[in-house]
């Protein structure tokens, strides 16, 4: 369920709009069924703070290029110097080094929008 598809559900739900609903209302009508995993919005978060800071600096460079020498865009190494390594690189590096057979998604860096973290089992090409 995409977190707009939840908002709708929830106010069809409630007694007042989702602009005057009152915390308690909110939670009294938040479907039971919808189970929220920490570690898959930990590492969407994360990925996407990452890729948000790449998108930054792309654009940095591209100003750079066209516009104003000066506009402060790193390149990739810089980048990865300054942000470390690329967190999907790295969870998957840890993944291969535990021995386990999966893969975590990374988001898009061109595009933005909402990430999900998800874990692709690389034996059955299943997300889990």
């Amino acid at each position: 369920m995409t977190f707009q598809n939840l908002l709708l559900q929830i106010e069809a739900n409630a007694p007042v709009s989702l602009a005057v609903i009152s915390r308690e209302q909110f939670w009294a009508h938040y479907p039971v069924e919808v189970q929220v995993d920490p570690f898959q919005r930990s590492f969407s978060r994360w990925f996407s703070r990452y890729a948000a800071e790449m998108r930054e600096n792309l654009l940095r460079c591209a100003d750079s290029e066209k516009l104003d020498h000066n506009a402060g865009g790193l390149s990739d190494g810089e980048f990865q110097e300054l942000h470390g390594q690329y967190p999907w690189d790295f969870t998957n590096s840890i993944l291969e080094s535990a021995g386990l057979r999966f893969r975590i998604n990374k988001p898009s860096v061109q595009y933005g929008g909402t990430f999900h973290a998800q874990l692709t089992d690389n034996a059955t090409q299943k997300t889990v």
